[in-house]
């Protein structure tokens, strides 16, 4: 005799959107970050507007943290960031801190789920954006979704991107959660003339630049300038004028433990150099109407007591929010294009679902990715397409 379930539509593992696991602090975490907090700020209940300055997390996030009876959670990354810059801090002030500790100081907890639905429907059981494979098989065209996704509102960041860069260079600081400064920094890179074909330098900065800077930092460049000689700066300045004048030139700076004064004061005045040396190139290519750039972006996290407003020549590009509000524009430029409407097939009841998603960037995009996109795996699935070009 055949099951009676038989012909019920099976809940595999591809029809559910996986749920990440979520961490909230036991008592035992919640009395020793008092401790922490009356160290610090010699209190146990510090503003979130002072711990965001401290911790560089958004205040919905340290919410979270701050009251685990609401058992709402937050990923492990998250929180070892919120450690982590906790215990920098101490160190800053010559205070002792003891290692918070999983499963003693924090635990995980099921992840409350969000019941994204459209007119009764899971919207899973929406049409997967497809296309075909050589083979005849379907996948997802996930090449054109992050397309989309990089259309999602940043207008104050672009804004003042595009004012930055009328003379076609600039200095830019990308400050935002390391998971999502990458995407932050595709997003800019489209207001970039000249982009496709730039020369694409990435470095990072270590050990040796902290310790040398105007010896070590040119040697980063030595792979870009085909050369196995050691080069100065003088050198590498005149090295990347020459390049400049051919085509754009992006330099993305990173470092291993964040960045200090002494680094941002030696950055600028490189970056000073460079635009003095590339002044006459810039003219000639604005007289012709060349869309040539050269842009420098730092995408590593600033010192907590570095303020960059000291840099007249370095502009600091923010991102704490991904709000309703630029959602909700980004939902109506996806309906009101013929490709993306075809294929999202946003109504009304997308609109409602989008009400939900948090203002937290990074869980932002993943709430895109799961609800709009219909991605079981949410923003993983996508983030491959921010990696890095190396040139």
């Amino acid at each position: 005799m055949p099951n009676q379930d038989s012909d019920k539509k099976s809940n595999s593992p591809k029809d559910i959107r996986k749920q990440k696991p979520a961490y909230i602090l036991t008592d035992e975490g919640m009395k020793k970050l008092k401790e922490v907090f009356n160290k610090l700020f010699d209190s146990d209940q510090p503003s979130k507007a002072k711990l965001h300055g401290v911790v560089n997390l958004d205040k919905s996030t340290i919410d979270k943290i701050l009251n685990p009876h609401k058992k709402k959670g937050v990923n492990e990354d998250s929180l070892n960031r919120f450690f982590e810059k906790l215990e920098e801090h101490c160190l800053d002030k010559n205070k002792d801190i003891t290692k918070f500790r999983v499963k003693i100081d924090y635990k995980s907890v099921n992840r409350e789920t969000k019941n994204f639905t459209n007119q009764g429907k899971n919207i899973n059981e929406k049409t997967p954006i497809l296309v075909n494979n050589k083979d005849n098989s379907i996948a997802i065209n996930k090449e054109l979704l992050n397309k989309y996704l990089l259309s999602l509102n940043c207008c104050e960041q672009k804004k003042q991107f595009q004012n930055k860069t009328n003379s076609q260079v600039g200095f830019f600081i990308i400050q935002a959660d390391t998971k999502v400064s990458s995407w932050l920094r595709c997003v800019l890179e489209q207001k970039i003339g000249g982009f496709k074909t730039a020369t694409k330098i990435p470095i990072k900065l270590g050990y040796a630049e902290r310790q040398d800077f105007d010896s070590n930092f040119p040697q980063k460049f030595k792979h870009a300038m085909k050369t196995a000689d050691n080069i100065s700066i003088d050198m590498l300045v005149t090295t990347l004028a020459e390049l400049y004048r051919q085509k754009t030139v992006i330099i993305y700076i990173s470092s291993n433990s964040g960045f200090t004064f002494e680094q941002l004061k030696k950055l600028s005045s490189f970056y000073s150099q460079l635009v003095k040396k590339t002044s006459h190139t810039r003219k000639q290519h604005k007289q012709v109407n060349k869309p040539i750039y050269f842009i420098l972006f730092l995408i590593e996290e600033l010192k907590h007591n570095i303020n960059s407003q000291n840099f007249k020549n370095i502009s600091l590009l923010s991102l704490n929010e991904i709000s309703h509000n630029d959602v909700n524009s980004w939902l109506i430029s996806m309906q009101n294009q013929h490709d993306s409407q075809t294929l999202l097939n946003i109504d009304n009841g997308t609109f409602k679902q989008a009400k939900q998603f948090s203002i937290d960037p990074y869980a932002a995009i993943d709430d895109i990715c799961g609800c709009v996109f219909k991605l079981n795996e949410g923003i993983e699935e996508i983030q491959n397409y921010w990696k890095l070009e190396h040139t």
